[in-house]
């Protein structure tokens, strides 16, 4: 019988715990290891965790020093025994069914990585959803779509990870976001198989505290220095230049975005700026014919120009 390896980063945590916990000891397939990685809580998330584990044999605990999100889950994931990893924060939930239906699915098509659909929520209302998306996924057609659009790849709490795949691949300590997008992105170098359950079996929330938004001055700097530790690794330097262009437009898709969605004109100037040391960096790193391939670096440099910038 399959069992799964859940992983729960905690940090001040203690309103949301209750009803996180409760969507995976509450699930309906039971063959669990509940990891939560307490990751130097001053509030009363231990304490609670500790309660939690007294009723239930399927929770580990790991007390450890803040060290960040990335820490946490390297660290649960080196105890983790299971046969197929997955990850939850601790401000989220998961459908009851989730990992039957995971456990279903993997016996029909044993597939390396199992993603399902997502809903986002604030206030206790859906704001939105990729179920439209996931459903496309599982169409003869776009079966794996995956491979051509990286951008699908960008979180983890969507996806079960087959542990061996896992092997020699961590979050990367030291990035203050991206870090996901990092993981992911190394584990689809390996080309791993894929299978799609078109259900909504997360809950995220919206608006959380602490949680980075598009107004966040440090955004573009933050992917930026993502991309530059994924550019610095073996595997991304032994892909063919095909699969670089289509990394490094993920990477600049998310700069547009921030401009775009920004109002304030000093936050402007200031994303102008950071946009033109993500291109320096590809223009001192790419021959010129490459630009051509790569076309979002095309669109920033036309969106530089036209605020009167020069890369």
């Amino acid at each position: 019988m399959l069992k799964f390896s859940v992983i729960v980063p905690i940090y001040n945590m203690q309103e949301y715990l209750d009803s996180s916990l409760a969507s995976v000891i509450n699930q309906t397939y039971k063959n669990l290891e509940i990891i939560c990685v307490n990751d130097g809580s001053i509030d009363n998330s231990l304490a609670i965790l500790k309660e939690y584990k007294a009723k239930d044999e399927r929770i580990k605990i790991i007390d450890k020093v803040n060290g960040g999100v990335s820490s946490a889950r390297n660290a649960g994931m080196k105890i983790a025994t299971g046969d197929y990893i997955m990850f939850l924060d601790p401000d989220d939930a998961y459908d009851v069914t989730l990992c039957e239906k995971v456990a279903d699915k993997i016996a029909t098509e044993n597939s390396d990585i199992i993603m399902w659909a997502h809903s986002k929520i604030k206030d206790g209302i859906e704001r939105e959803n990729n179920i439209k998306q996931v459903k496309r996924l599982t169409i003869e057609k776009y079966k794996h779509i995956l491979k051509h659009q990286i951008g699908a790849q960008a979180s983890v709490w969507d996806k079960a990870f087959k542990k061996e795949l896992l092997n020699g691949i961590s979050f990367p300590n030291g990035i203050k976001c991206a870090e996901d997008i990092i993981f992911c992105t190394l584990i689809y170098l390996k080309n791993p198989s894929y299978s799609y359950i078109p259900e909504l079996l997360y809950f995220y929330t919206l608006c959380r505290a602490g949680a980075v938004t598009n107004q966040n001055p440090d955004c573009i700097l933050n992917d930026f220095e993502a991309y530059k530790y994924l550019y610095a690794t073996e595997e991304f330097s032994n892909q063919n230049k095909n699969i670089q262009f289509k990394i490094t437009n993920h990477f600049l898709i998310g700069s547009i975005n921030y401009f775009n969605k920004s109002i304030e004109p000093t936050l402007k100037n200031k994303y102008i700026d950071d946009i033109k040391l993500f291109l320096k960096f590809i223009y001192s790193e790419y021959n010129l014919s490459a630009f051509f391939k790569i076309k979002n670096f095309r669109k920033l440099l036309f969106l530089v120009m036209r605020n009167n910038f020069r890369p």
